[in-house]
């Protein structure tokens, strides 16, 4: 509300909630809107209380709709109309990446490239540092049908958003976003999807079935998944209409990396990439994937560390800079071994131990409630 309305959060928080209600309410299944109304009701069991009032569905359906709805505005910018070829994206746009859309860097590693054969994988989220330190919650879910699952959230939170997972079923999965492709009307949320896929998948194909079906193509991301019981690899490209699959099964790698996977917001499919633009028959549109810093530091890591990749090779990786960008919330990295018992390393707070104030060259906005970030290095999660 804050964010939407500074001088007025309580109008900027309804406003949210009608976007929510018009695009988003309708679109989750059963099961997790019978959810998030346990959350509302639970809060208000407690006495807390939201703007003098209690809380209601759409509050909380709102809360798990934000990023949908945020992402929904760069989704318009590439969403055809009749009108669509009139004007034209600017090759170069995408170069111009403002620091803020640098979010999350991502890697999985297994076979040749890990010292045991098994699963590393690690991820870093990043995000505005006025909201970021929200995703401190550490949720661990028993559910009455599909697998127990945990996942790093928010208040509130039925899905990650970060985004981290595993299941009992040995699925883990994580993501980094892409430019973000065209808005599907009919699509259901990705919150919706994701959750559901965290908590009904029991291999890599169950995942991408429920991302991909009656998706509305919000929060384009790489998804990463890796499956202990195989200690297989892979990571779904998910645009709107187009996505693509690299699996280590079928020996499936960017260029020269075997048995290792990065993702880093950097878009890597022509195919996908041909969804940023408005007119596919005109509009001028580099389609070609371009290196960045961060591709070539992953690169370096592959080259450097291949057949010794372990937990601790991770912990540094995220330590190291370009890597660990400045506006980074912090730190995760789990095994084979560890995630078939669902535990992880955790590291609240950037990593590097640089800690984070208010009014600080931007990174936290002098806002209302606005809070440090303070590091508190890593922790073993161990929900079990």
């Amino acid at each position: 509300g804050i964010q939407q309305n500074k001088d007025n959060p309580t109008k900027g928080w309804d406003n949210l909630k009608f976007i929510a209600d018009a695009m988003m309410l309708r679109k989750y299944e059963t099961e997790y809107l019978t959810e998030m109304k346990g959350i509302g009701d639970g809060v208000n069991n407690s006495g807390v209380k939201l703007f003098n009032r209690k809380i209601d569905l759409l509050d909380i359906v709102t809360v798990n709709s934000a990023i949908d709805i945020d992402y929904s505005k760069d989704a318009m910018g590439v969403t055809p109309n009749q009108l669509s070829g009139q004007s034209f994206l600017k090759s170069e746009d995408e170069l111009n990446i403002p620091n803020r859309l640098h979010k999350c860097s991502s890697f999985l590693a297994n076979n040749s490239s890990t010292t045991d054969g098994r699963i590393v994988f690690g991820q870093i989220f990043m995000w505005g540092g006025y909201t970021g330190p929200h995703w401190n919650v550490i949720c661990d879910v028993v559910p009455t049908e599909g697998n127990r699952l945990v996942y790093q959230t928010f208040p509130g939170g039925i899905h990650s958003g970060s985004d981290f997972y595993m299941n009992a079923s040995g699925i883990m999965i994580g993501e980094t976003t892409v430019g973000q492709t065209p808005f599907n009307i009919d699509g259901s949320p990705q919150s919706n999807r994701i959750r559901k896929a965290a908590q009904y998948a029991n291999s890599i194909d169950d995942v991408v079935e429920i991302l991909t079906t009656d998706n509305n193509g919000m929060y384009t991301n790489d998804w990463l998944i890796g499956d202990t019981k195989t200690d297989e690899i892979a990571v779904l490209l998910l645009g709107t209409k187009k996505h693509k699959l690299w699996r280590s099964g079928n020996n499936e790698f960017y260029g020269d990396t075997k048995d290792f996977y990065w993702c880093n917001n950097n878009n890597k499919d022509p195919e996908v990439r041909k969804e940023y633009i408005t007119n596919q028959n005109n509009a001028p549109y580099d389609l070609i994937f371009a290196p960045w810093n961060r591709d070539v530091a992953f690169n370096d890591f592959y080259k450097e560390h291949k057949g010794k990749i372990d937990a601790i090779a991770g912990v540094n990786l995220w330590a190291s800079s370009p890597i660990n960008r400045p506006h980074a919330c912090d730190g995760k990295v789990t095994t084979s071994d560890m995630a078939e018992n669902l535990v992880f390393l955790a590291h609240y707070g950037k990593v590097t131990l640089r800690e984070m104030f208010v009014g600080e060259n931007n990174r936290i906005p002098d806002l209302p409630g606005a809070i440090p970030r303070l590091t508190l290095g890593y922790s073993v999660i161990s929900p079990i």
